[in-house]
């Protein structure tokens, strides 16, 4: 064996254990594809207000992508250079962390722009676009440098072991709670808040005397709501567990292993929640089958 480089390798026994969320990647994969074929063919879908849960669908792409590259160079036991381990072992100790931070702040700004919607009755997404733009700007910067200073102060390092993916080193327990609170509970705590205000208002008639006003209003407005607790209770089910986990452990202790199980179990089903919750998907879904249908009956008729 050559020993200018170094192998990056999993063991037999974490290669097993990762082989149900493998599959559920490929399905997730699947779903993915399937769903971006329906956005791009449908301009009813191509929404200005459906642009955070579209960047958050494109992130969990990223993961997916992230998964695949890393089994396929750990499976395949690659043998790399130092230069080019090292970037590897930085890459997957800290993308998981940075992507996942994005994802809860672009699930926080979609729950702000829901509730602007109900209770304003301000559509953020023509009326503040710069807003919009700044906390893009906001989201992507502040992540990657919350990690990036991390490492250059010391506060942070890469922890490695032969057969074991590579994780962040954090040289105290405080450290790991401010991370946690930064990546996690703030956004999370926000979300419960500004949901729990929107219930609020949904049932509150306050300054409203016409029964047909307020059953109007109210359906629209619960249809909202519903639709956006919806999503962000499945996310809280099944992504929380290894969004604590790994903060904790590495990505291949057997704990950390089952709960990313839940994490593409999340991802693969997060096209589909998408689509169920909104009407503008399964009207699409009907207009796809109804061209089906019909090529099927042309086909029929000519045979």
């Amino acid at each position: 064996m050559d020993n200018s480089c170094t192998v990056v390798y999993w063991k037999p026994s974490t290669i097993n254990a990762l082989d149900p969320s493998l599959a559920i990647s490929i399905i997730a994969s699947i779903m993915h594809v399937l769903f971006w074929i329906q956005v791009l063919s449908f301009s009813s879908l191509r929404q200005q207000n459906l642009i955070w849960l579209y960047e958050y669908i494109v992130f969990n792409g990223l993961l997916l992508v992230r998964f695949f590259l890393l089994y396929g160079i750990r499976r395949g036991e690659a043998c790399l250079f130092s230069t080019a381990a090292n970037i590897i072992c930085y890459f997957e100790a800290s993308s998981k962390a940075c992507i996942n931070t994005i994802q809860n702040y672009f699930l926080l700004a979609f729950t702000m722009s829901r509730y602007l919607r109900i209770v304003c009755n301000q559509n953020i997404y023509k009326e503040k676009i710069r807003v919009i733009i700044l906390l893009h700007f906001l989201i992507y910067t502040m992540s990657g440098l919350n990690i990036i200073v991390q490492f250059l102060t010391g506060w942070t390092d890469i922890w490695r072991a032969p057969g074991r993916s590579c994780d962040i080193l954090y040289e105290s327990v405080m450290i790991q709670i401010f991370n946690l609170f930064i990546m996690y509970v703030i956004p999370v705590i926000m979300n419960i808040i500004i949901l729990a205000l929107g219930i609020i208002h949904v049932s509150s008639t306050y300054g409203i005397r016409s029964e047909q006003i307020i059953s109007i209003r109210h359906r629209r407005q619960r249809k909202l709501l519903w639709q956006t607790i919806t999503f962000y209770s499945v996310w809280l089910i099944l992504w929380s567990p290894n969004t604590l986990v790994f903060q904790f452990t590495d990505d291949t202790s057997t704990f950390a292993i089952y709960t990313s199980l839940l994490c593409y179990l999340e991802i693969a089903l997060d096209p589909l929640i998408i689509a169920i919750i909104d009407l503008r998907f399964l009207m699409s879904w009907r207009k796809i089958w109804k061209k089906i249908h019909r090529q099927q009956r042309r086909i029929g008729t000519i045979s």
